[in-house]
């Protein structure tokens, strides 16, 4: 706001930025404001690059918003907006994504397309560090969950004409394979070729299922009637569906024509008007694919006309199948509802823009809901898995890939934060309960919910909720009323959150935050709206250690960032785990790590590993073992440890509390270091892509890693 302008006439300014904006067609879910813009005379070229990133971080961003005097269109940033609507010395502004980063145009590759492509693939095969690893090379024997690194095809070079061949066996057998490249708004120059495969009822499905937690996505299976069970009409509409109950509403679709038959046109007998629902809208809350619990009626098959004189014979009622019958009809008709990128390689220069694949490559399987993205734990970091996918729990920490899942109903437009407060916030908390069940817990949420909708009219509380397409899909609970003193006191808070730019009333406590897994890649979006229909700065979590306390929300393990605790606190301590969230670290890149990191030893040393490992604010460790015998000895006059640290640490809830670690009490007993495995003392194998063995001043650390002064091969982190 310019110099001179009351905060009254400054809000009111910016409350008609909002509405012209909601006019123009820029919702909240495709539309970024900014807050602020800044360069040195010398480099007014970089509000250009500043845009281009902005649009990178947030894929599903259509255009850029600034609210702001005349005076901006004569400064760096004028250049690069229009103006969409005005008033009294005030106007709004925006950079539209066409104009500042065009989407990549995304098409089915033609053969002819593999010359143009051929220089990508062999510049990426010969990149060890690859996002992606072995996934952004040519697929080998087509199974896209054993993308294991091709050192061989590496070394050869890339088979000129390998990518022609996929390309034709994709166009013989479009419904089970799909090759797609993605052109840049310069003609002729390409940026990006994606493989696709079907992932059918077979044995990569099974093993997908038996290797990961897939039940919020009922398994990856889909019941569709076979073919000769859907008229033209039907399977034409088919592909038109995004939604997530789609073989419910296919089930309608085959019931209906079977009434219209017997009905005659209108298909319901009188007095009955119900008729299917088609739409999105109302079939996100379950979260996954539901089953009808009605049996699809069949067409009944036409006979030919009764001979002259003769009476039509009677219609005869179908025979109801038993249960045993009607499983075996669904099994027959059970499909997988997934499909595996087997190949993605991007330019560099176009990585961050891989999310504009996403909504063709669901276009080319529309009766797919699920793309699965398998990786190698040790291969770089894939900019697409960290955009628009959701990484799934593996049920074996000792997998050797993760798995991330997009949704097709995640890619709905429409997805927005609001408030929940009054008669509107009971009405939501109906809709909660809908979405949750009526199990205990879900009853205690739903009362939370309440408690803290009401809890808004005195300032202690606060509730949101999520929707998409006006359905709930999820929720948020806060506590409002916060003393950051003693956070100060016992956490190393200012290390990660900027304390003194945040007033003290800017801290609100989240309590719970549950959504829906398939919107789960909007998790820091939620948090970051709450802040915003709160007017807080920085979100908090607490994870107490007692037995009973359930595990925190899946948000406060993966976008919040775990707090040091102080040392040697004379006083009151803290006996619990501080998770913090501001709109800083939401926008801050943090690298995933998935390699499998274990860590030997139960002295301080080892706590002094993994502390580091869960509390540096540039990665995220997904995957550590620390392998302490008798559990983690700490305390004593002279220790560095005590019990608050551990709670601070969340580590006597490891297995638990979502950070990525477990603990587990078992002795090394031996070390193959050529296969990167350790022997334990129960007869077990724990492999690992990075290895620290601090085991104090035990002088076996040195036997068990066979290590030497004169060892050609160099032991990383061995601490004697």
């Amino acid at each position: 706001m310019p110099y001179g302008v009351t905060a009254r006439k400054g809000m009111e300014r910016l409350k008609w930025a909002a509405a012209e904006a909601a006019k123009t067609g820029h919702r909240p879910d495709v539309a970024a404001w900014i807050s602020g813009c800044a360069t040195r005379p010398e480099h007014r070229d970089a509000v250009l690059v500043m845009l281009q990133t902005a649009f990178d971080r947030m894929p599903a961003v259509e255009a850029i918003l600034a609210a702001s005097p005349p005076e901006v269109e004569r400064g760096a940033l004028g250049g690069h907006v229009k103006k969409v609507a005005k008033t009294t010395r005030f106007a709004l502004y925006a950079a539209p994504r066409a104009t500042v980063r065009p989407r990549l145009r995304v098409r089915r590759a033609r053969v002819e397309d593999h010359d143009d492509l051929h220089p990508l693939l062999s510049r990426v095969n010969d990149d060890p560090n690859a996002p992606g690893g072995a996934l952004s090379r040519l697929p080998t024997g087509g199974d896209g969950l054993s993308a294991l690194s091709n050192a061989v095809n590496r070394a050869a070079g890339v088979d000129r004409f390998a990518l022609a061949r996929l390309i034709e066996e994709a166009r013989d057998s479009p419904s089970k394979l799909c090759v797609l490249v993605a052109e840049t708004e310069i003609v002729g120059k390409f940026a990006g070729v994606m493989a696709l495969s079907a992932l059918d009822k077979d044995v990569r499905a099974e093993r997908m299922v038996e290797a990961y937690d897939l039940a919020a996505y009922d398994d990856l299976e889909n019941f569709y009637p076979p073919p000769e069970e859907c008229g033209e009409e039907v399977k034409r509409a088919v592909t038109k569906v995004a939604a997530v109950w789609r073989g419910k509403i296919e089930r309608r679709r085959i019931e209906r024509a079977a009434r219209e038959k017997e009905f005659g046109a209108g298909g319901m007998p009188p007095g009955n008007g119900e008729t299917p629902r088609a739409s999105a809208k109302g079939q996100l809350s379950a979260g996954r694919v539901a089953e009808d619990d009605a049996t699809a009626a069949t067409a009944a098959s036409s006979s030919d006309a009764p001979p002259a004189g003769e009476e039509a014979p009677e219609p005869s009622t179908p025979r109801s199948l038993s249960a045993r019958e009607e499983r075996i009809r669904r099994e027959k008709l059970k499909d997988s509802s997934a499909f595996v990128v087997t190949m993605l390689c991007v330019d560099p220069e176009y990585e961050a823009q891989s999310a504009d694949f996403l909504a063709h490559a669901f276009a080319a399987f529309p009766r797919k809901d699920v793309c699965a993205i398998s990786l190698h734990t040790a291969a770089p970091e894939l900019p697409l898995v960290d955009i628009a996918t959701t990484r799934v729990s593996a049920k074996d920490q000792d997998q050797d890939h993760t798995l991330h899942l997009a949704h097709r109903a995640g890619q709905l437009p429409g997805f927005a934060v609001r408030l929940a407060a009054g008669d509107g916030g009971h009405l939501d908390a109906e809709a909660i309960s809908e979405m949750l069940g009526d199990d205990a817990d879900a009853r205690a949420n739903v009362r939370s919910f309440r408690a803290c909708v009401d809890g808004y009219r005195n300032g202690t509380h606060a509730a949101v909720v999520a929707t998409c397409e006006d359905q709930v899909v999820g929720f948020a609970t806060f506590t409002l009323n916060v003393e950051v003193d003693p956070l100060i006191s016992c956490f190393q808070l200012d290390d990660y959150v900027d304390v003194d730019a945040h007033r003290k009333d800017g801290y609100a406590d989240l309590e719970e935050c549950v959504l829906n897994p398939i919107f789960s890649h909007k998790r820091a979006f939620m948090m970051t709206e709450a802040m915003r229909l709160l007017k807080k700065t920085a979100i908090a979590y607490r994870l107490a250690m007692e037995p009973n306390q359930p595990p925190p929300p899946e948000v406060v393990g993966v976008d919040f960032q775990l707090v040091a605790g102080r040392r040697n606190h004379l006083g009151f301590d803290a006996s619990f785990a501080l998770f913090i969230f501001t709109a800083r670290i939401a926008a801050t890149h943090r690298e995933q790590v998935n390699q499998r990191v274990v860590v030997v030893g139960s002295t301080e040393s080892a706590l002094g590993i993994v502390e580091r490992l869960l509390t540096i604010p540039e990665c995220v460790f997904n995957n550590v073992t620390l392998l302490a015998v008798g559990g983690l000895a700490v305390g004593g006059p002279a220790s560095y440890y005590n019990k608050a640290s551990l709670a601070k640490l969340a580590l006597e809830r490891a297995d638990s509390n979502r950070s990525g670690i477990s603990i587990h009490d078992h002795a090394v007993v031996g070390l193959d270091r050529d296969a990167r495995e350790l022997h334990l003392d129960d007869g077990t194998s724990l492999s690992y892509e990075l290895l620290a063995i601090a085991c104090g001043r035990q002088d076996q650390a040195r036997s068990i890693s066979h290590w030497s002064p004169y060892d050609p091969v160099g032991v990383v982190n061995v601490v004697p």
